[in-house]
């Protein structure tokens, strides 16, 4: 796909030194991206999961795709749903469910998440990842 083409040109340059690394700034495509031949992520996910998103990429690393691909799916949600707003809105949010800040609040001109709008679809990722509130 997309992610495999940028790679590709990426890496047959001739200008770019074998020991540029290139990294993800997308974790919905983080997998895709160390199958093209990337060689990691910058992630707003390993926010909330450190620990899982660190074992996914590991795993993809060490050869264990089929792990890497099964604990992608898990994280799948929060992959997509830690956008619905503004980074780091949602994130802050999770953090605090998950009672790790004592409020979700953010700084002017970041305002709280809307918990009535996003609270169902942020809590179902959050269980998906195997997160424990």
């Amino acid at each position: 796909g997309r992610v495999g083409n940028l790679l590709g040109l990426l890496q047959d340059d001739q200008n770019i030194h074998d020991n540029f690394l290139l990294y993800s700034g997308d974790d919905g495509s983080t997998l895709d991206f160390l199958k093209a031949g990337g060689h990691g992520c910058i992630s707003v996910t390993a926010n909330i999961a450190p620990a899982k998103m660190h074992q996914m990429i590991a795993s993809y690393l060490d050869g264990a795709e089929d792990e890497a691909t099964t604990l992608n799916t898990q994280l799948d949600h929060l992959h997509t749903h830690l956008f619905c707003e503004a980074n780091p809105i949602p994130v802050k949010w999770c953090l605090y469910k998950m009672g790790l800040l004592t409020s979700p609040h953010c700084r002017p001109p970041l305002v709280e998440l809307d918990s009535q709008q996003y609270e169902s679809t942020l809590l179902d990722a959050l269980q998906t990842a195997g997160i424990e509130l």
